[in-house]
């Protein structure tokens, strides 16, 4: 199976406060699905799920939570 390149996408206040900013980070397919996620925050806690999908990348086969 073949994994892109991370894409990254972040958000914060209109002020910049570090408290606000979280970051998101996913992976798609070949097909386009999100196979895996992340997301974290300026103070470290950080968050990762993925999905796995069947071979014809339809219907997920498993979902695996805080990696």
């Amino acid at each position: 199976m073949h994994l892109a390149k991370w894409k990254t996408e972040s958000t914060s206040s209109n002020d910049n406060i570090d408290d606000t900013k979280l970051t998101v980070k996913y992976e798609r397919d070949p097909f386009g699905n999100v196979t895996r996620r992340g997301c974290g925050r300026a103070f470290g806690h950080h968050r990762e799920s993925m999905t796995v999908y069947d071979d014809e990348g339809v219907f997920p086969d498993q979902h695996i939570n805080a990696l």
